[in-house]
């Protein structure tokens, strides 16, 4: 099944309260963790979730021009591209336990955030999709 995401208005400010069920559709909910929309992306017309901008814009210790300085350790749009939807939380099973996850895809990567991982682990990223293998391996 293909599931297409639909673009979206602005909802900065707002708490993420929709779950993607199993069968594509889409059903508001109590959600598991306060986490809100921080920021719009025109580009895609996708929001993207506090938790996950804090993930894209990390900054610290980086090594560049033959030094070591604090800075932004990656250019997100580079490294992810943009949101091609918004954030939803879903039911999955990880390590064999139903919990709650909180996913979004962006053109080259997936970031998960589970609330109930340990701090530190609960913002996650997996490399998806066509996008990302014709971006790493067509050059």
């Amino acid at each position: 099944m293909t599931i297409v995401l639909p673009a979206q208005a602005d909802k900065t400010g707002q708490a993420v309260r929709t779950q993607l069920l199993r069968n594509g559709t889409f059903q508001d909910i109590t959600p598991p963790a306060n986490v809100s929309y921080a920021q719009y992306i025109p580009e895609t017309r996708h929001n993207i979730p506090d938790v996950f901008r804090t993930f894209l814009n990390q900054s610290g210790l980086v090594y560049s021009s033959g030094r070591y300085s604090n800075g932004q350790l990656f250019d997100w749009v580079v490294a992810f591209g943009y949101p091609i939807g918004d954030a939803y939380w879903i039911r999955t099973n990880i390590a064999g336990v139903s919990q709650w996850s909180l996913v979004q895809p962006f053109e080259r990567r997936i970031l998960t955030y589970t609330p109930s991982n340990p701090a530190g682990y609960q913002v996650e990223m997996g490399n998806v999709g066509q996008h990302y293998y014709g971006w790493r391996y067509s050059k």
